[in-house]
């Protein structure tokens, strides 16, 4: 039986944390100009080639330095209330952040993430952004460089990409890489968000596709089974469940007999009596 459904999307909610997103991204464009040409203007060629006036200007940054993007302020520092602060606009994703421990950093990485599943503009703005027109997913550099103020603040970050950090440990988010270089500095692999934490997020109900050949999830309405109980000990099941389900940490129960004894249709007769759907 499956009570975690994922809330409804607040349309409005992940509309507002885009827009904080694109006001974070326009900043980055607007330093990118002003460090690139006499007149601000960047070249036309961006992104193809490296020119020896861009090799000047690398020479001429202070080793470490988080490079052209903007400071995001204390709103970005650790312990903070988060850049995107989401959890309080997008249903979905606080319950995954709820579910998973994600600290407001974290959430902030997995929108960055997310972007371009529900926009393409994203593709072209991340790959303005990291000189690179074939680099169309945020690298953890571009990511992190958004929402670090500094290169103290973008060294800790460091961590909320760490393989045993919850966005990657439980695969929230993945960390890829480019076939034509396939052992790139951590700072140059890219953020994925896993399709079926997108999916979630986005109020979707789709079992992922890994599990599509095993699984099977039949809505309260919709369960295998016409009515299984009668009396007796079934009475006296359908009783345990009943006061089972006012325990907060859940009810596990566990049937077992020989096949044709009924067992699926005593898990459905149970979900459906509690106006849950059941997954086989």
């Amino acid at each position: 039986m499956n009570q975690d459904t994922p809330p409804h999307i607040d349309v409005r909610g992940l509309a507002a944390a885009l827009k904080r997103l694109d006001r974070l991204l326009a900043a980055a464009v607007d330093k990118v100009h002003a460090a690139l040409g006499p007149d601000g203007r960047p070249d036309a060629y961006r992104g193809l080639y490296i020119s020896r006036e861009d090799i000047a200007r690398i020479l001429a940054t202070e080793p470490g330095h988080p490079g052209v993007f903007p400071s995001a302020g204390s709103t970005a520092r650790e312990g903070g209330a988060g850049l995107f602060n989401v959890a309080a606009e997008i249903p979905g994703l606080s319950r995954i952040a709820d579910l998973f421990g994600l600290q407001p950093m974290e959430t902030d990485l997995l929108m960055i993430a997310l972007a371009p599943e529900l926009d393409l503009r994203y593709e072209q703005l991340y790959a303005y952004l990291q000189d690179d027109v074939t680099r169309r997913r945020p690298s953890a550099d571009l990511a992190l460089g958004l929402l670090c103020p500094d290169l103290e603040a973008k060294l800790a970050a460091r961590r909320h990409l760490s393989p045993d950090a919850p966005l990657i440990r439980n695969r929230l988010v993945s960390l890829t890489t480019d076939p034509p270089q396939p052992l790139p500095p951590f700072l140059k692999r890219s953020l994925a968000a896993d399709e079926r934490i997108v999916d979630f997020i986005l109020a979707g109900t789709a079992l992922d596709a890994d599990l599509r050949s095993w699984v099977r999830v039949y809505p309260a309405d919709e369960s295998p089974a016409a009515s299984f109980f009668g009396g007796g000990p079934d009475d006296q099941l359908r009783r345990l469940v009943r006061d089972a389900a006012a325990d907060p940490s859940g009810v596990l129960l566990y049937l077992t007999g020989t096949c044709g004894l009924g067992r699926k249709e005593a898990a459905a007769d149970l979900s459906r009596r509690r106006g849950m759907g059941l997954l086989l």
